[in-house]
């Protein structure tokens, strides 16, 4: 979606409510870059600044073979129609304006991309960015943050899903079916997930998960595409499979 045609949802989301697994004993490590003031977190809006369009942030992953280089990982489709040596990429949080202040919030360029048979990419971050576990979910008082805690293989037809994307921020749903074939003007592809959360046009690239309490929450994917009561999701395990990379995830210590 164009910044113009751009729709920002009003609607407070209410995740499904999952179990609560007791973790008081834990204690996180100090993540000196998961304030949500200072980094790039999962949800938040990334402006190409050729085309001026946005869409999600999905996760943050380290190139497997070199742990200092890190990425941005979104939907594939986010980079078409860009020249390669203009593919740039700013990030915008919820509800702001800060895209609009150049150099500031410069994040990377577009360095590899699928639309077929699956519609994932990755953006090379050279901005000065930390790395971040966390998903934004600022429209809920008490949960803030969700931790992205670990990755696991896509529940059950009938299970939740649930994304989070720059315009209609956290929503979820239900699966309806697995290895879904989805078709559009710029990718076709046999991978996909599919379920009943609410997404829009700027959501791509979002983060796909699933709860695993009110606070920490398990990688499932990126959001690829919406319509017809349907959101479509590019499974995690594919991601994995196509890119040499690894996702962040949230360590504990003793």
């Amino acid at each position: 979606m164009t910044l113009d045609e751009e729709e920002t949802s009003t609607k407070t989301p209410n995740p499904l409510t999952q179990p609560s697994t007791n973790s008081s004993t834990l204690k996180p490590r100090d993540f000196s870059g998961s304030l949500i003031s200072a980094v790039l977190i999962n949800g938040d809006g990334l402006v190409n600044r050729f085309k001026k369009t946005i869409c999600s942030a999905g996760f943050w992953a380290r190139n497997a073979t070199d742990p200092d280089i890190n990425y941005v990982v979104t939907a594939g489709h986010c980079f078409l129609n860009a020249p390669g040596n203009l593919n740039f990429y700013n990030h915008r949080s919820w509800n702001s304006q800060d895209w609009k202040r150049k150099g500031s919030n410069f994040v990377g360029k577009a360095e590899k991309y699928f639309i077929k048979p699956f519609d994932a990419g990755l953006i090379f971050v050279e901005g000065n960015y930390k790395p971040s576990m966390v998903i934004r979910n600022t429209d809920s008082d008490l949960f803030t943050e969700l931790w992205i805690m670990n990755d696991i293989l896509v529940p059950s037809v009938g299970a939740h899903l649930c994304k989070t994307g720059y315009v209609t921020h956290v929503t979820c749903g239900h699966i309806k079916s697995f290895n879904g074939f989805f078709i559009n003007e710029f990718s076709f592809g046999r991978a996909f997930i599919f379920d009943t959360s609410e997404s829009r046009g700027g959501d791509s690239g979002g983060t796909a998960f699933s709860y695993q309490d009110l606070r920490h929450v398990s990688l499932i994917g990126v959001h690829s595409a919406s319509g017809f009561d349907i959101s479509v999701t590019t499974p995690l395990r594919t991601i994995l499979d196509s890119f040499d990379i690894e996702p962040y995830l949230l360590k504990f210590s003793d």
